[in-house]
């Protein structure tokens, strides 16, 4: 079992260096090279080839390690009462609240933008159910978890088809990784609460979400506090930040429950 462990162990720190890494060349592209006149980064720099390739390395590394220890660490990983995963919940809750109220303020949301805020209602609901105990909110919890991964796929679908940023513009093209890995993140959550996990896809699904929200949602608020670039994504980068935190929570904190050791009585 120790084994076990000490793999697991080494895989959530080789993902949260990669994810540092990644992290400290992206707040370096956008706080120096990104030209937000064109909306891309500037002529000659070779950051932007060096992050692809940590991204790819990084995809392969997770890949190779749930293939190759597919019953390595956490076995199942069940929702607990920790008061870190409780604190992890409720801050997504509340953030997803402040950006349904963010977006209901706006003036000009497109179809897709306003679908998205309606899934995020529920997708807030799971986050407050999630930290609850108890039978009714189980089942609370588990028709709740399927609008995280449907606010994610409306959120992705409205960023894509935004007209008024080009296709290719770093910072969209990283909006949309980030909610792809959350998506395929959280539904392995659904998995979980119906029975169902799938340990080697939860691993992986978890890993890459942890790389590329953080790669996505660090940088962008630092240089957005920075003033280097827009809010165009300012509220979903916060949203990000906060899912984050809870992605961390679940893939580090252990959730078994120690087995009592049982009284032999001679």
């Amino acid at each position: 079992m120790k084994n076990k462990i000490s793999k697991y162990n080494i895989f959530i720190l080789i993902t949260l260096m990669l994810s540092l890494g990644g992290v400290l060349i992206r707040s370096i592209l956008l706080t120096r090279y990104y030209d937000s006149a064109i909306g891309y980064y500037a002529v000659g720099t070779s950051l932007p080839a060096v992050f692809t390739v940590l991204a790819i390395v990084a995809v392969i590394l997770f890949a190779l390690f749930v293939l190759t220890t597919r019953k390595d660490g956490l076995e199942e990983k069940k929702f607990h009462d920790s008061s870190i995963f409780i604190f992890s919940c409720f801050l997504c809750g509340f953030v997803l609240v402040a950006m349904i109220v963010m977006s209901a303020l706006e003036k000009n949301l497109t179809v897709l933008e306003k679908v998205a805020m309606l899934f995020s209602v529920p997708g807030a609901l799971f986050f407050f159910t999630a930290a609850l105990r108890g039978e009714k909110p189980q089942k609370m919890k588990t028709l709740f978890s399927l609008f995280v991964p449907l606010w994610a796929t409306m959120k992705l679908a409205a960023i894509y088809f935004d007209s008024y940023i080009a296709v290719n513009e770093p910072n969209k093209v990283m909006q949309q990784t980030a909610l792809i890995s959350i998506m395929l993140f959280f539904l392995c959550e659904c998995r979980v609460l119906i029975g169902k996990e799938k340990n080697s896809l939860h691993n992986f699904s978890g890993a890459a979400a942890i790389f590329f929200t953080s790669t996505t949602a660090i940088p962008q608020i630092f240089a957005y506090t920075a003033k280097k670039i827009s809010g165009a994504y300012i509220a979903c980068d916060l949203v990000l930040a906060a899912i984050l935190i809870y992605i961390i929570v679940r893939m580090t904190v252990s959730n078994k429950k120690e087995e009592e050791s049982e009284n032999v009585c001679i």
